[in-house]
C-alpha cells in the first residue's frame, strides 16, 4: 500500500490576516517545515494551493494548483486525492506544525479511512482519506455539501477517540495572530515572551 500526506494550504486566512503557509517557523515556513517533517514518513507529499499564492520552492512535495480557488477544504481534499499515486493520504492543514509522526503513522497504518474525535469534534483536517475518496468528494460537492465531515461519513471511516491514544497527537491549529505567537511560545519555552513578538508585516 502506498501512502501520502496532502498538505492543503489554499485557504484565504483572513483571520490571520496573511497566507498561513508562509509563517516563520523553525527558520523557514510553516509549508516548508511540514513537507520536511513528514517527507521520510510516507511515498508522496502533496501541496494543494491556490492560484493567487506564491509558496517557496518545496523540492521534495508536489504542488497541486486547486482551480476552485478558496471553495473550502472538501475541494482541496478532493484535488489532492485526485493527483496522488497512493491509495490512503493522511490528509492535513497547513496551520498544524505539531501534529505527532507517530499519530500520522498510525492512522495511515490501519489502511482504512479514519479520523479522531477530540474534545467531541472529528478532525477532519487530521485524517486518512483514500483515493477514491476524490470522485465521492466532487459528488457532494456538486449537491452542495461541502463539508469533509461528510466525505468521511459517505467512506465509513472509523472514528478514534481521545483515549484510544496514550500520547498527545498534536492537533493544535492557530487561526489567529495570537493563536499563532503563543505557538511559537510553546515551541520554545525559551524564547522572549510572546506577547512580545510580532507578525512579520504582509508582503
Amino acid at each position: 500500500m502506498k501512502t501520502a500526506v496532502v498538505i492543503l494550504c489554499g485557504g484565504e486566512s483572513r483571520r490571520m490576516g496573511r497566507p498561513k503557509a508562509l509563517l516563520p517557523w523553525r527558520g523557514t515556513s510553516i509549508i516548508s517545515y511540514i513537507v520536511e517533517r513528514f517527507r521520510a514518513l510516507v511515498d508522496e507529499v502533496l501541496v494543494v494551493s491556490s492560484s493567487s499564492l506564491t509558496l517557496p520552492v518545496l523540492s521534495s512535495a508536489e504542488i497541486v494548483i486547486d482551480e476552485a480557488d478558496h471553495q473550502g477544504p472538501l475541494a482541496g481534499i478532493a484535488r489532492g486525492l485526485e493527483a496522488m499515486e497512493a491509495d490512503f493520504a493522511f490528509v492535513i492543514a497547513t496551520d498544524m506544525p505539531f501534529v505527532s509522526r507517530q499519530f500520522v503513522d498510525i492512522l495511515l497504518s490501519r489502511e482504512i479511512p479514519v479520523a479522531m474525535e477530540l474534545g467531541g469534534i472529528v478532525q477532519t483536517l487530521a485524517a486518512v482519506y483514500p483515493k477514491e475518496g476524490a470522485t465521492v468528494a466532487r459528488s457532494l460537492l456538486r449537491s452542495g455539501r461541502a463539508r469533509p465531515y461528510d466525505l468521511l461519513k459517505k467512506m465509513g471511516a472509523e472514528i478514534v477517540k481521545e483515549t484510544d491514544l496514550t500520547f498527545n497527537p498534536g492537533l493544535d491549529g492557530m487561526n489567529t495572530p495570537e493563536d499563532y505567537l503563543e505557538a511559537i511560545s510553546k515551541d520554545d519555552p525559551d524564547a522572549v515572551s510572546y506577547t512580545h513578538l510580532t507578525l512579520p508585516t504582509k508582503a
